[in-house]
């Protein structure tokens, strides 16, 4: 997929449609419901975006492999994934006071 988003090709529409739109899509109606606003609301889809982004950051790729070195290791994968949850709720909480 990075590929693909790196040098497109026409199956960027099959990626898009069938990968990326689902999940902003299940993603949105839970951050939208969590911020009790609209889920088409520019909010909700900034919010995602800066979730989404923490996730792509912890994908293996060069980089992620150079802060991360033990990200392979399940105790650190889980410690990731609750440090994730906590700052987007952490985020998602400071978004909601300002959107009231």
């Amino acid at each position: 997929m990075l590929r693909e988003m790196a040098d497109p090709t026409p199956a960027i529409e099959l990626v898009f449609e069938q990968v990326i739109r689902p999940r902003v899509a299940y993603l949105s109606e839970i951050v939208a419901e969590v911020l009790d606003i609209d889920a088409n609301d520019a909010q909700v889809l900034r919010s995602v975006m800066s979730i989404q982004s923490q996730c792509h950051a912890a994908m293996p790729n060069p980089l992620s492999k150079r802060l991360m070195r033990d990200l392979a290791a399940d105790a650190a994968f889980d410690d990731l994934a609750e440090h994730i949850a906590q700052f987007s709720l952490g985020g998602l909480s400071a978004v909601a006071r300002q959107t009231t």
